[in-house]
């Protein structure tokens, strides 16, 4: 299959960028005022051809290699990266989203995730540097000093320099309360020490310099997260004319051997061993994980839609594989040994399966693009109750973005990889490496577990209730204008049962935190994929909404008056058959997989402790 790549579905793409959420909203953003729907059109499609130029000949390559390795303290990546970033860089996607003061192209954040989806589906491993490099850039734009935009900020837009987050330390994972980097203060200087794992990036030969954002605690802070700062540490220190300086005292010791995604160099890196590694403060003392929660936005959302191009991807080999392998005969000729052999889409089985992973794309695609899209209204506008509510609902969305998105990835994946039967095991076929890829999306940037307890605790159950209100105000404003379409009727009427269960569900947890926090933490993953079935399908029911309008007016506008008449149009008409599959995937999503709240609905409100009685 070399050479014969798929990416993602761009129509798919620019129906949601400018049918469904559209520009309007953000071009009222002085920044994005000037975006135009040909620019859209441009950056995807531009996208997609650099990522399978680019991008996709050097992936299953990587895969089957070692990797990435260390050798003599310097991590390598694997062949035909360097020119394939170099290429990349050139095309200056590293700073599409960034602001143009800072080298940037003002695009919005809500266009980058379309663009980043794209080199994401043909290379996963590879894109992990520029798209970290992203959020770091983002980081020192919003909180850096001048001094620290003009030195790191211009040579990381550019892509000659890339970015990290050193969050993760060998004993404090997810609780970041616990991490044991220290800054000391001497001479005017800060010097970090301590180690980190798991670092995405953390060292490699791609670039002249890697610009670490550690997180530390300064001497004499308190224990726990408030005791935690966040500091630029390079890994060459920077001259005062810019220039690369000497080693900065960053060293790294070990690089993962990992179950997928082998060309993302993941390090163990130590800081300050000789205490010569200098960083710089960003912000106050104490304020580092304020300052980190942009960039952990940022990269949740990104881990996130990671796994949905991943799961694109998988989808679209499984689709192409289903219309080319021939296996059976067509079932209303079962048992007839002289029936010919059909492909394999003829079988309802396997078109279940294909519809359930499409339909879990389409959603988790509207679901990232939509935190993404209240992201680039909230970041962008002056401070006031409209930037705070646009906060509040996107805080609400994030976390099942991250968590939702990752697990029907992996769900996806899956089922391609049944499509292909034993094929799909093998590494003849792609979606054995994009199933060992994928996995990791729903460990990293927070388990889904965490991610879960976050949306339960300190959305849904925080502040009386007002993120879930404010959300469902969304929802209504958003559907209102398809309550009266009959053909959708029944749909949104299965949506609003689904809603009420979720609210009288939530109902019932109110005021557990105080009387029995376990079984808020036991049920937060159940409600999660409660939530995010509910969120997906009301993003769905939306585009189908849209998707319906555009279909009738081209049946009226060809002079369609039935059913056949219809259907040749299908034929024939490649926009109509899109409209109409986007129904269809809505229904099957409503109907399939929507009622599976009712079962979790069940689960969360018995109250079962058993994992906690359970002698282990």
């Amino acid at each position: 299959m070399s050479g014969n790549y798929l990416g993602t579905d761009l129509r798919d793409l620019r129906f949601v960028f400018l049918e469904q959420f559209g520009l309007d909203e953000l071009r009222q953003i002085d920044r994005f005022a000037e975006l135009t729907e040909e620019d859209v059109v441009m950056i995807v499609e531009e996208s997609d051809r650099q990522a399978r130029e680019l991008f996709a000949p050097v992936n299953a390559s990587a895969d089957h290699s070692s990797g990435c390795r260390l050798e003599d303290g310097q991590v390598r990546v694997p062949d035909g990266y360097k020119e394939a970033y170099d290429r990349f860089v050139e095309g200056g996607w590293i700073g599409l989203s960034l602001k143009g003061e800072s080298g940037g192209q003002d695009i919005p954040n809500f266009i980058r995730v379309g663009s980043d989806e794209c080199f994401v589906a043909y290379n996963p491993s590879l894109h992990t540097y520029p798209g970290l490099t992203t959020a770091a850039a983002r980081v020192i734009e919003s909180f850096g000093t001048e001094w620290q935009k003009e030195t790191f900020l211009g040579k990381l837009v550019e892509g000659v320099w890339t970015g990290t987050m050193c969050l993760t330390e060998p004993d404090a994972g997810s609780d970041i309360g616990d991490i044991r980097a220290t800054a000391r203060l001497k001479d005017g200087k800060y010097y970090i020490r301590g180690t980190k794992q798991f670092i995405t990036g953390g060292d490699h030969d791609l670039t002249e310099n890697i610009i670490h954002l550690v997180l530390a605690r300064a001497e004499g802070a308190p224990k726990g997260v408030l005791g935690i700062s966040l500091f630029i540490v390079p890994k060459y220190k920077v001259n005062p004319d810019g220039s690369i300086g000497e080693a900065n005292d960053v060293q790294p010791v070990a690089v993962e051997k990992k179950m997928g995604l082998k060309g993302s160099a993941t390090v163990q890196l130590q800081f300050g061993d000789n205490d010569a590694c200098e960083g710089y403060i960003l912000g106050g003392e104490g304020e580092g994980l304020l300052l980190m929660f942009q960039m952990m936005y940022e990269a949740r959302i990104g881990v996130g839609h990671q796994a949905m191009a991943m799961a694109s991807n998988a989808y679209q080999y499984a689709l192409r594989y289903a219309h080319e392998r021939y296996q059976g005969s067509a079932p209303e000729q079962m048992g007839d040994p002289n029936a010919p052999r059909v492909p394999i889409i003829r079988h309802p089985d396997v078109r279940r399966m294909l519809m359930e992973a499409g339909a879990y794309v389409a959603a988790t695609r509207r679901l990232i693009s939509y935190a993404a899209h209240l992201i680039d209204q909230a970041w962008n506008m002056p401070p006031g109750r409209e930037a705070k509510r646009i906060k509040t609902l996107y805080e609400l969305l994030i976390p099942v973005a991250k968590a939702y998105a990752t697990d029907r990835g992996l769900d996806v994946t899956n089922l391609a990889m049944l499509v292909h039967g034993g094929y799909g095991y093998v590494q003849e076929y792609p979606v054995e490496q994009i199933l060992r890829d994928v996995k990791v999306t729903s460990v990293y940037e927070g388990t889904n577990g965490i991610q879960s307890i976050d949306l339960l605790l300190r959305n849904v159950l925080a502040r009386r209730g007002k993120a879930l209100k404010l959300y469902f105000e969304e929802v209504d404003r958003t559907l209102g204008r398809y309550r009266d379409n009959e053909r959708l009727a029944a749909l949104i009427e299965e949506f609003d049962a689904a809603r009420a269960e979720l609210v009288a569900t939530t109902e019932t947890l109110q005021g557990k935190r105080q009387t029995d926090l376990n079984h808020l933490l036991l049920i937060s993953v159940p409600y999660m994929e409660m939530f995010g079935h509910l969120a997906s399908a009301h993003l769905l029911l939306w585009g189908a909404g849209v998707a319906d309008e555009k279909l009738q007016a081209i049946y009226a506008g060809q002079g369609a008056g039935d059913d056949d008449e219809k259907n040749a149009i299908l034929e024939r008409d490649g926009e109509a058959r899109y409209y109409h599959n986007l129904v269809e995937t809505t229904r099957f999503f409503v109907y399939y997989i929507l009622p599976k709240v009712y079962g979790l609905a069940r689960v969360i409100k018995r109250g079962d402790h058993s994992p906690m009685d359970m002698r282990f």
